[in-house]
């Protein structure tokens, strides 16, 4: 990995796997995804090194930011939700069973949320007591492989095309 700093030379950094999907978390701190291994990883990019490691359940998806350090993260072949926060070092915070396979994820209005790929539906979860509520859900184009939020809604997308709701 490459930190590019305006004015410096590029600082490297080494990792020990590939990485598969890069994340800046709203605190400013980075973490890093390995399908292979199932794992997450901070990376500590002021100081130029890799940080701590943890399994993502049974097979990690994808990463989206929450509010602050959080990253809200699907583990497809275990169906859960993961929250992880990233300060110091990474740290598993909650977790939430889904619906089968689930993939894609987000944070939007103050709600974890992930969409599955075997039964096309999005949920969301109110995490705000410590442990994860469901307390949305609706069905969505086939596939979901992406969600973003936005202004206008999430914004859900995969080879069926675009789906923009606003839940």
């Amino acid at each position: 990995m490459w930190v590019h700093r305006a004015g410096e030379d590029a600082t490297q950094i080494e990792v020990d796997k590939p990485t598969d999907e890069l994340l800046l978390t709203q605190g400013d701190h980075v973490l890093r995804i390995n399908r292979e291994t199932t794992t997450i990883q901070d990376v500590q990019w002021r100081d130029a090194r890799q940080g701590g490691t943890l399994r993502v359940g049974l097979g990690v998806g994808t990463l989206n930011a929450g509010p602050e350090e959080t990253a809200v993260v699907s583990d497809t072949r275990g169906n859960q939700l993961f929250l992880y926060t990233a300060g110091d070092v990474v740290r598993l915070h909650q977790t939430a069973p889904t619906e089968p396979s689930p993939y894609a994820t987000a944070w939007y209005n103050d709600r974890a949320w992930i969409a599955s790929t075997a039964n096309n539906v999005a949920q969301s979860f109110d995490v705000s007591g410590g442990v994860p509520v469901e307390d949305t859900r609706f069905n969505t184009i086939a596939n979901v492989r992406v969600m973003a939020s936005t202004s206008e809604g999430l914004i859900l997308g995969g080879p069926a095309g675009l789906q923009v709701v606003k839940p």
